[in-house]
């Protein structure tokens, strides 16, 4: 446990940049939502700027794993450490994790915040309630995918500095990347065409409407992608499995 918490605690000062860089972006889209707001008079700016800031944070936890590691091959400070790979990459994606929390809650807050102001006119009401209503939903949702975005990160990394290993390949590395996310991404798309996984797509599925609301004189409603339990245990499964992986990359083949 001692380990871990040294591999946390230097993975955090490690990321610390990337998450300053991020709040400082967070500021600048907080005033330039404020001088939009006033600019064009119209109250929703903010409320859509932070809700677009929400959901591109499915990117923040992988660009920040990824910055991380880039760092870890430059300065090979992977090279003598004697602890096992998990524990190396937990350390990562809990690190980021907890950045990543911080950063997506505040962003949260202030998009609720920004939705405060709407609740008082008729015009907005309906938008501002639904986004209430379903904005710690949509959170999960993409701290979900985020994390499993995030595992295949650590697996083509993983992969590429493997790759270093074998002198053919040593200058195509990102080809035979590219090859290898096409082959997985083709063979995974002919599994969920198959009959079995259509069959088993189709049971439990059930969907939820959200985005149902009045904005001025008009209206809008969309529906929350379809959520399969047989869907997410096969995504819970490939996260484990891509995981352990790019753990035997890291411990066998790796030279960083």
């Amino acid at each position: 446990m001692s380990s871990f918490k040294g591999l946390y605690l230097k993975d955090l000062k490690i990321s610390a940049a990337t998450f300053f860089i991020g709040l400082v972006l967070l500021n600048v889209l907080t005033i330039l939502s404020l001088g939009l707001k006033e600019y064009f008079d119209e109250p929703l700016i903010p409320a859509i700027l932070f809700f677009i800031a929400v959901v591109a944070h499915v990117f923040y936890l992988p660009g920040m794993l990824f910055s991380s590691l880039q760092i870890e091959g430059q300065s090979q400070l992977w090279l003598h450490n004697p602890n096992r790979g998990a524990k190396l990459f937990l350390s990562k994606i809990t690190a980021g994790m907890t950045f990543y929390l911080i950063s997506i809650l505040v962003t949260m807050l202030l998009a609720r915040l920004s939705l405060s102001g709407l609740s008082v006119s008729n015009d907005y009401q309906g938008f501002s309630e639904m986004v209430r209503e379903n904005l710690l939903i949509m959170g999960a949702g993409i701290t979900l995918t985020s994390i499993y975005l995030s595992v295949w990160v650590l697996f083509y990394w993983s992969l590429y500095h493997s790759l270093k290993r074998i002198p053919i390949v040593n200058q195509i590395r990102w080809l035979v990347i590219l090859f290898v996310w096409i082959v997985l991404s083709t063979i995974g798309s002919m599994i969920q065409n198959t009959s079995m996984m259509r069959v088993i797509n189709e049971k439990g599925t059930f969907s939820v409407s959200i985005f149902d609301a009045t904005v001025g004189q008009g209206s809008f409603s969309a529906e929350m992608a379809h959520i399969n339990f047989a869907t997410i245990g096969q995504y819970i499964l490939i996260t484990i499995i891509v995981f352990l992986v790019s753990v035997w990359l890291l411990e066998r083949k790796v030279e960083v």
